[in-house]
């Protein structure tokens, strides 16, 4: 039995005294954190998610009671002098982390109805874990004066087994110290799996000696600053305040400095519930809301909390956000677009293509925090050209179809977030070459502004040529010579001979069969052209179903390049033909250096025939008016300017007078 000296009664009076007065003046602060309004605090702020800010906070009503039924609405947070509303709220449960330290003595074996107090408190505790629920996050420790006997334990087994074995122990041979307080301490300083938990130790003990007072100051310093409020369950008799003050007091002051409590134990209260002390410990909010944070910088942020009568706010805490506009980055722009002139078969009109460029950009963030896009817009040599408001804003379609002539142009992108920050890119060159449209006369001659003028200059043209023409034929008709071969007899016309009654023979030609040849005005530039031969139940074509380029020129297809492909896939050849006999990739007419032309078949299925004879692997030379099959699609093959062709000589002849 732990022996204490007594004192005089004066001094015990004057002691009591002082301590009362020391009571008063000083505040006592519990763990419940218990105020006449009740409290909030703000323990912490996360921006990394910028501009959807989270902040974490605790509420107690006036009672130190943790307040678990908060709404959404009931939340305000506070920027600078902005005030928000928070979009979400969550209530969080990390669990707590308690310490049970027990200071193992003689006077734990003392009895009260017949039960050892050590008894009674072992029972109180093993109750309290089977009553907690399954999976619950809570880490329990255990500590006696010989060390930590179970650390940060989620198994309601474990401390049940821990307790037991602590039944078993033998009080007499014990002897009181501060090493279990002071183990607990040490274990709460050490950082846990979760660093959100907050940290109790429940300290379970008689009277302390003399010899340990001068450590209890410490050690509550340490739990204060660990926030690790310490809970004592003195083990005495109830006159123990006021018969030994100088031992009480300081264990008093353990359990209010470091933010708990201390309760007396005879052996016959009822313990006190250790879900009183870890409730307002094991809770906290989240609340979520958007920043309108749009510059960088330090910004105090405090929570206002309004729900019926209880009206509280926060200390306001510091924030520190690096905020930038963002930065848009072409990704590979084009340096050069050509435009050229391309007509399908099927089309009278050529267009230049491509009609639209297609550009792609990136938005970085260089402050680390991607956020939602309001619009990225696209300017060219300083003016909107496409705006995009919704997805996708990483992408523009540029309309080329106005950009006639060549040209060189300034690109550059503009980006805005939805906090409003905006950037723009650096300029970007991008050159626009345009092919010179091919000249049509007739329509440059319709549309030009001086068709009178062209006009009168060719009627009058016309009128020379005619008057030119008169006065020479009088001019010849009244000329000597003229006049002579008139006169002279041998000179005169002379009918046919009749011989009994019959006209003299004549000759007439004889048609020789060859293909149909016909010389066709070019209506450009190519030296020869493919005209399509239209079905007429034949592949031989007649003069009058022929075509040429002047009146069809969507029959004709040009040879105006070195080398033209024909085929059915307008993506890989110059001139779609459009039939299931023709292949993709179908043929080739190469232009010799000779100036002739030569057609090679592609490998197709169909095959290519020219006069009704397959083109073999090396090609054939084509000559004007040859009949050319692609597949079952018949063409005649024509020069612009085709070599003459000997005509047959007819002559009358007349047997001799």
């Amino acid at each position: 039995m732990l022996q204490i000296r007594r004192l005089p009664s004066s001094r015990l009076l004057y002691t009591f005294l002082i301590t009362i007065i020391l009571g008063v003046m000083i505040p006592v602060p519990h763990a419940s954190g218990q105020d006449t309004t009740g409290k909030v605090v703000l323990s912490g702020i996360n921006s990394d998610s910028f501009p959807t800010m989270g902040v974490e906070f605790e509420v107690y009503d006036p009672s130190g009671g943790f307040v678990t039924d908060l709404q959404a609405g009931d939340v305000t947070i506070q920027e600078d002098d902005g005030l928000l509303p928070a979009t979400s709220l969550e209530l969080l449960q990390p669990g707590v982390q308690l310490t049970i330290a027990f200071n193992l003595s003689p006077e734990l074996s003392n009895r009260y109805a017949g039960v050892t107090r050590l008894a009674n408190i072992l029972e109180r505790l093993a109750q309290w874990s089977q009553a907690q629920p399954a999976g619950s996050p809570d880490q329990i420790s255990l500590a006696t004066n010989t060390g930590l006997q179970l650390i940060r334990s989620q198994s309601p087994q474990e401390l049940e087994a821990a307790l037991f074995a602590l039944g078993n122990i033998d009080l007499q041979v014990e002897q009181s110290s501060l090493n279990a307080l002071t183990r607990a301490v040490d274990l709460a300083a050490e950082p846990g799996t979760d660093q959100k938990m907050k940290s109790a130790i429940l300290y379970i003990t008689p009277l302390p000696g003399a010899a340990s007072l001068a450590a209890l100051p410490n050690l509550a310093d340490r739990a204060l600053l660990q926030d690790t409020p310490i809970y004592v369950w003195l083990v005495g008799s109830a006159s123990a305040p006021s018969s030994l003050p100088e031992l009480y007091t300081p264990l008093e002051n353990l359990a209010v400095q470091s933010g708990g409590s201390l309760f007396l134990y005879t052996g016959q209260e009822a313990l006190p519930d250790l879900d009183g002390y870890l409730n307002p410990r094991r809770y906290r909010y989240r609340a979520i809301y958007d920043s309108k944070i749009d510059a960088g910088g330090s910004y105090d942020v405090n929570l206002k909390i309004q729900r019926g009568d209880l009206q509280l706010t926060s200390e306001s805490r510091p924030v520190f956000v690096n905020v930038l506009p963002p930065n848009p980055i072409f990704l590979s722009p084009p340096a050069k677009i050509e435009r050229v002139w391309e007509k399908a078969v099927d089309s009278d009109e050529a267009t230049l293509q491509p009609a639209s460029s297609a550009i792609q950009i990136v938005v970085e963030f260089s402050d680390g925090h991607p956020r939602p896009l309001k619009a990225t817009r696209l300017f060219v040599n300083g003016e909107l050209a496409v705006e995009n408001t919704r997805e996708p804003f990483e992408s523009f379609t540029w309309d080329l179809t106005d950009y006639q002539t060549d040209g060189r142009y300034m690109l550059n992108v503009e980006v805005e977030d939805d906090l409003g920050l905006v950037r723009r890119s650096i300029d970007t060159p991008v050159d626009i070459s345009v092919e010179p449209a091919e000249p049509d006369l007739v329509k440059s001659i319709l549309n030009s502004d001086d068709l009178l003028i062209f006009g009168g200059v060719l009627a009058a043209g016309v009128v020379l040529v005619l008057a030119l023409g008169l006065v020479g034929r009088r001019a010849h008709q009244n000329s000597p010579a003229s006049r002579r071969a008139r006169e002279d007899p041998l000179t005169q016309p002379v009918g046919p001979r009749k011989d009994n009654g019959k006209p003299a023979a004549s000759f007439a030609p004889v048609d020789r069969p060859t293909w149909p040849r016909y010389a066709v005005g070019s209506l450009s530039s190519a030296p020869a052209w493919l005209l399509r031969v239209p079905d007429t139940g034949g592949l031989s074509a007649t003069p009058k179903s022929h075509l040429s380029p002047s009146s069809n020129p969507a029959s004709a297809i040009p040879l105006s390049r070195r080398e033209t492909s024909l085929g059915s896939d307008a993506q890989v050849v110059h001139y779609k033909i459009s039939s299931p006999t023709v292949s993709p990739l179908h043929a080739r007419i190469l232009q010799t250096s000779e100036g002739g032309f030569m057609i090679q078949d592609a490998g197709s299925v169909a095959g290519t025939w020219v006069n009704y004879a397959p083109v073999p692997a090396q090609g054939v030379l084509l000559r004007h008016g040859d009949l050319v099959q692609i597949g079952k699609v018949a063409f005649r093959f024509e020069l612009a300017n085709p070599p003459e062709e000997r005509q047959p000589r007819i002559s009358n002849r007349q047997e001799p007078l």
